[in-house]
C-alpha cells in the first residue's frame, strides 16, 4: 500500500529530525549553563528557543511512538473485552481520530490567525508561525498514521513490508 510505505518514510525522517532536535538542545542547554556560569554573559534567548525545542521533541516523538505502537493506552480495558475487543479497539481509534482532527482543526485556525501571523517570539524576535506550525501538521500526520493503524485492525499488511526497515517478523521494535 503506497500510503502505508509513505508513513513508514516519514517515521523514518522524523527519527533522524528528532535525534538532531533533541541533540541541539542537549547542546544549547549545556551553552546555557556555560554562558551563564562560566562566562558570566547569559543567552537572553536560549530559553525560549529549548521551550520551542521541546515542543518539537513532543510532537515529533509522539508521531512516532504512535506509529511503533508505543503510546500509552489502557490494554487491561480492551482485553477483558473478551469478544468485543476489536469493537473496544475501533472505538478507542475512532476517538483518538476525533481528538486529532479537533486539534489538528483548531492548530489550523490558531497558526493562521491574525494574532499568530503578526506576532515575533519575545526574545529572538522570530515569527510565531515558525513555532506554531508543528501542531497542525503534526497532528494531520498523525491523523494519517492513526488512521492507517485503524485499517490495520481488518486488512493487516503485508508480511513482506514490516513497519520498522530492517525488521522482520517477530523482531521487537525497540
Amino acid at each position: 500500500m503506497a500510503l502505508e510505505k509513505f508513513n513508514i518514510a516519514l517515521v523514518n525522517v522524523f527519527r533522524y529530525v528528532l535525534v538532531a532536535v533533541v541533540s541541539a538542545q542537549i547542546l544549547l542547554i549545556f551553552a546555557t549553563v556555560v554562558f551563564r556560569y562560566a562566562l558570566n554573559r547569559p543567552l537572553s534567548w536560549s530559553d525560549e528557543l529549548a521551550t520551542f525545542l521541546l515542543v518539537y521533541i513532543t510532537f515529533f516523538g509522539c508521531f512516532i511512538a504512535a506509529n511503533n505502537n508505543k503510546l500509552v493506552k489502557i490494554e487491561f480495558v480492551v482485553n477483558t473485552m473478551g469478544p468485543f475487543k476489536k469493537l473496544a479497539q475501533v472505538l478507542a481509534k475512532l476517538v483518538s481520530l476525533a481528538l486529532i482532527g479537533v486539534i489538528c482543526f483548531y492548530g489550523y485556525k490558531l497558526l493562521f490567525s491574525p494574532i499568530i501571523q503578526n506576532q515575533r517570539s519575545p526574545a529572538m524576535r522570530l515569527p510565531m508561525s515558525v513555532f506554531f506550525w508543528v501542531t497542525p501538521v503534526m497532528m494531520m500526520l498523525l491523523f494519517l498514521s492513526e488512521t492507517l493503524s485503524l485499517v490495520r485492525l481488518f486488512v493487516p499488511i503485508d508480511a513482506e513490508v514490516p513497519l520498522q526497515p530492517g525488521l522482520g517478523k517477530g523482531e521487537p521494535l525497540a
